[in-house]
């Protein structure tokens, strides 16, 4: 199903300003059309997380006429994200990253932490999720009301052209992205190029690997820093912009 807007970019939604350069998400939606998208794992932390905002939806549904699906993430489908005013991911980042490529770039995302670790050391420090259990009636509001912090979030895609000429697209992804063998541990052959801008020397070169990674800014404190020794460097604020 195709994607609305620029596949490149997600908007997550936060209720509080964190910096001076966010914008606020403007307009007003009344009887707006929610999915909410939960970690299922049966943890009493995150069930409890999930019936307090069961609770203010029902409120706002009440209040406002509005209408929401719960779905786990284990069962959503692609479908299911289509046509909807919101999107609201319960639980850590690993929840969110996980379905944020079945999202349209226009669909606002909202996330909430289930298990914050400012209540709990062993809990999650949910650096997408910018609200939890204690705001979120407050929060969901104000993301309805025009009133949230818009962060336009830059996703990867790969679009990749096979030696027979066929073409694989992939979906966007919020933290990284792995082109490698569907064979796990079988080596890839691949060429790879890049076109010199000045600051670049241009590539051309054959490599044989276990396959390329690669990670947007936002993204680089996951699967990246693994492989990827990173600390110390700089980064022009300019370029993290262009991309």
């Amino acid at each position: 199903m195709p994607s609305h807007g620029n596949p490149t970019r997600q908007r997550l939604l936060r209720a509080k300003p964190h910096r001076a350069t966010e914008e606020s998400s403007g307009g007003s939606l009344v009887a707006a059309d929610l999915l909410v998208v939960f970690k299922k794992n049966f943890e009493s932390i995150h069930d409890r997380s999930l019936a307090t905002l069961q609770a203010d939806l029902d409120a706002l549904s009440e209040e406002r006429g509005t209408t929401y699906d719960l779905v786990p993430r284990e069962a959503v489908k692609r479908a299911d994200f289509v046509g909807r005013d919101l999107v609201i991911v319960v639980g850590g980042d690993g929840t969110l990253t996980s379905i944020a490529h079945n999202i349209d770039a226009d669909t606002p995302v909202m996330g909430v932490n289930s298990h914050p670790m400012a209540d709990d050391p062993d809990g999650s420090f949910g650096f997408f999720m910018g609200s939890d259990p204690d705001s979120f009636a407050a929060d969901v509001r104000a993301a309805l009301d025009g009133e949230a912090i818009v962060n336009v979030l830059p996703r990867l895609s790969a679009n990749i052209v096979t030696t027979s000429g066929n073409k694989i697209a992939c979906d966007p992804a919020l933290n990284d992205l792995l082109v490698a063998n569907t064979h796990q541990y079988q080596p890839s052959r691949y060429r790879l190029k890049r076109d010199g801008d000045g600051a670049n020397e241009a590539i051309d070169l054959m490599q044989r690997s276990s396959g390329l990674l690669f990670s947007t800014f936002l993204g680089q404190g996951a699967w990246f820093r693994h492989i990827c020794v990173i600390e110390g460097m700089k980064f022009d604020p300019e370029q993290i912009e262009d991309h």
